[in-house]
């Protein structure tokens, strides 16, 4: 019998049949494969987007840490400073010079601290940037070397300055860093030298000139110190984060061994070099930098209206007068210490616990001259005073007023918003009668003086 036609054809058919039903099944099971590993990616991706989100307000939350904490310390710091300091101008005992200078020495390395920690916390989350300004750069050559003799006389090791020029030399570059550089280089040779002298030697050569009167430098910064030096076969650790050099037999000498690995990392963000030579007894080291400038003075500040001085004889040279000063303090020992200081150089204090007393006493009388102000104030904070004075609220005669930032906000970023919000001149806490004194000296030059 003769199979009929179909049958084969339905057999293909049939066999057709089950090979696209197996390949749907295996469609339809990769397809729920793909769906679920799509699924799974989706979920990751939910996963690091909410990881991210966390890194980044962790990484934000630190950013306002570190300067809330520096904020902090640095508002009793400038009470504890400010007052070792009148005490160690009034009469006292051996024991008692011990004592107060003891305070000095731990102050300031508490102060190093803060900064060197700020500093370092900004180079591990990329927050360093170059933000250049115009400065005075033997002025502020000199304000370091101050600053670092203070401790180095304890020790009885003197800080030799020597710079090729005395001039006025403006650069324009970030000034808070090339601060730090110095600052951690004589730091570093004073906690290391225990005899001798620490030699801070500056060269610097004009290398070119553009259109108009911008110039640029090259600077060549050492540091020389007849300190124990580096032991041999570690030069090349000295600039690595918490290193610290410790000799057979010694302890270690303070610090945490950030100082020198903040100074190669400001070096390099503005394209210089750093290198350490050892000496026969001591240590060197070097720093080449090219930086812009002006050539002369910094550019001409707005015409001042004159300072209200009283008349007759100047509160402690020819070039200090007895100056009305509005001091804005909510911290009652800062506040007591800031009056105390400008009492004993012949100034009149007036304080105010915060921006709203400003603005009701300037209301309220037409003698004030200056205003030292504190940023972070209850009711009205010190910014947005300074910001209300500007405007007129206290009147159209004290709209010029040359005001002082006296605050614990102490970053370049912090000095610059300062500035650009009406602030004429800042003043980092911890403070000291000199630094106060040189303050109000450079206000009394740069606004023309006349008597009542």
């Amino acid at each position: 019998m003769t199979t009929p036609i179909y049958v084969p054809l339905l057999i293909l058919l049939a066999g057709a049949a089950i090979l696209l039903g197996v390949g749907i099944g295996r469609l339809r099971k990769r397809l729920r494969q793909t769906a679920e590993q799509v699924a799974a990616r989706e979920a990751r991706l939910r996963e690091l987007e909410n990881e991210v989100a966390r890194l980044k307000e962790e990484t934000e939350a630190g950013q306002r840490f570190f300067p809330a904490v520096s904020q902090q310390l640095r508002t009793p710091l400038n009470a504890i400073v400010g007052f070792s300091e009148l005490l160690h101008a009034t009469p006292q005992s051996p024991e008692q010079l011990a004592y107060i200078e003891a305070i000095q020495s731990a102050s300031s390395e508490v102060l190093e601290l803060i900064s060197n920690v700020i500093s370092f916390a900004k180079i591990t989350t990329n927050q360093l940037v170059i933000q250049p300004v115009h400065f005075d750069f033997p002025q502020m050559v000199r304000e370091v070397v101050e600053d670092c003799q203070q401790q180095a006389r304890r020790k009885n090791v003197p800080i030799r300055l020597e710079m090729d020029f005395d001039n006025i030399i403006t650069l324009n570059t970030d000034r808070g860093h090339l601060r730090t550089i110095l600052q951690n280089l004589l730091n570093n040779a004073v906690r290391f030298t225990d005899a001798g002298q620490i030699v801070l030697r500056i060269n610097k050569e004009m290398m070119a000139k553009d259109m108009g009167n911008r110039v640029f430098y090259s600077l060549l910064i050492e540091v020389e110190d007849t300190g124990i030096g580096i032991p041999a076969g570690e030069a090349d650790r000295i600039f690595k984060p918490f290193y610290q050099v410790v000799r057979p037999g010694e302890g270690i000498r303070g610090g945490i061994g950030l100082g020198l690995a903040i100074v190669s990392r400001l070096v390099e963000l503005l394209e210089g070099q750093l290198e350490y030579l050892p000496l026969e007894k001591g240590s060197l080291f070097r720093v080449k930098l090219t930086v812009p400038g002006v050539s002369g003075k910094l550019p001409d500040r707005d015409a001042k209206k004159p300072l209200r001085l009283d008349a007759g004889k100047p509160a402690v040279s020819p070039a200090f007068y007895a100056l009305r000063v509005l001091v804005a303090e909510d911290s009652a020992s800062n506040a007591k210490l800031l009056e105390v200081m400008l009492s004993k150089m012949g100034h009149k204090p007036i304080i105010a616990q915060n921006g709203q007393e400003v603005i009701r006493i300037l209301k309220s009388r037409e003698d004030i001259d200056v205003i030292l102000m504190d940023i972070q104030m209850p009711l009205v904070s010190g910014d947005h005073a300074t910001t209300m004075i500007r405007n007129g609220a206290a009147g159209a005669h004290y709209k010029d007023i040359p005001i002082v930032a006296v605050t614990a906000y102490a970053m370049t970023e912090d000095q610059q918003r300062l500035l650009r919000g009406g602030i004429n001149y800042h003043l980092p806490k911890p403070i000291n009668p000199d630094k106060l004194r040189a303050t109000l000296t450079r206000i009394v030059r740069d606004y023309p003086t006349g008597g009542r």
